[in-house]
């Protein structure tokens, strides 16, 4: 929600929300496809989640949570009906983001709210088998027959339950991002600066190893967490269906990425159009080498044996 999220207009979105969520099963088709694909891109804070959406989002006819629908976490039936009406089919998207927030009404979101809602937050999650399973995967079923198409995700608050939603749902791809760790250890740095003005305070998922991890200093903590977030994907991801791909290649090469979700939901039953041709590359973002560069090696190499730092070259 951004700068509102304590002002007026969230206290008038959370009472709008409330009262829909009341009578959204009203919209609720009793022959939704089941099988519509689930598309769920996941990986580290600051790993290239939301540029990676733009990418997919841009470029194919796939559903996914814009800034219209992001405003009803407790309806999403409503926002996406609403925002199929007024929105371009074309999507022009700046492939800007500001930790995990777009400009442009038509952008991708994180939908922090909804996944919230299902799996609480990340102080007070919601142990697996006290999770409404059947709710909310109804909920995602009853929003691709909404989309009347395949739904791409970017959600950590998700995290920890990527695999459980494997389970129930028919038909998931998991797009794995991979960023170098000093450069990855560092974005999160600067956003724990800018959302909290102090290094030392944890933000976002905490990894199975938290209670190992949270009583260090700052950079063994980002350190700790980036182990712990890589070491749980690959626990939760095993034998399922993933794209593993590395940041610098979303940059160099983001039609590879865009071809290879296509196949995939070629071979799935569920063929997208194009929407137009994939963006130039970009550039990845990478910090420059200070001392809190060198801090972050030393202790990355505690969890990543034989680590080099490559400036975000990997």
């Amino acid at each position: 929600m951004g700068k509102h999220n304590d002002g007026a207009l969230f206290e008038s979105l959370k009472l709008m929300n409330e009262s829909l969520s009341a009578v959204q099963e009203r919209l609720y088709a009793k022959d939704a496809d089941k099988g519509i694909p689930q598309i769920f891109i996941v990986g580290p804070p600051r790993s290239g989640k939301v540029l990676t959406n733009s990418i997919l989002c841009h470029c194919l006819d796939i559903g996914y949570i814009n800034n219209i629908v992001n405003r009803f976490w407790h309806a999403p039936l409503f926002g996406i009906y609403l925002s199929n009406d007024v929105l371009p089919k074309g999507r022009d998207m700046s492939f800007s983001s500001r930790y995990g927030m777009t400009p442009e009404v038509w952008g991708p979101g994180e939908y922090p709210y909804f996944w919230f809602r299902w799996f609480g937050g990340y102080d007070d999650p919601i142990p697996e088998d006290r999770i409404d399973w059947e709710g909310l995967c109804g909920l995602l079923n009853q929003m691709g027959h909404a989309f009347g198409r395949p739904i791409v995700h970017q959600s950590l608050a998700a995290f920890n339950h990527l695999r459980g939603m494997a389970r129930r749902l028919e038909n998931t791809l998991f797009i794995r991002l991979h960023r170098n760790p000093v450069d990855n250890a560092l974005s999160i740095l600067k956003m724990r600066k800018d959302y909290h003005g102090d290094r030392e305070k944890w933000h976002s998922v905490r990894p199975s190893n938290y209670e190992q991890v949270k009583g260090r200093g700052w950079a063994g903590q980002i350190a700790g967490q980036l182990h712990g977030i890589r070491t749980d994907l690959d626990s939760q991801l095993a034998g399922l269906e993933v794209i593993d791909v590395a940041y610098p290649d979303v940059c160099a090469r983001p039609g590879d990425l865009v071809d290879a979700v296509s196949q995939w939901l070629r071979h799935r039953g569920y063929p997208v159009g194009s929407l137009q041709p994939a963006p130039e590359p970009f550039t990845p973002s990478v910090y420059p080498d200070t001392e809190d560069r060198r801090r972050i090696l030393s202790r990355l190499g505690e969890f990543f044996p034989g680590l080099e730092d490559d400036q975000g070259r990997d």
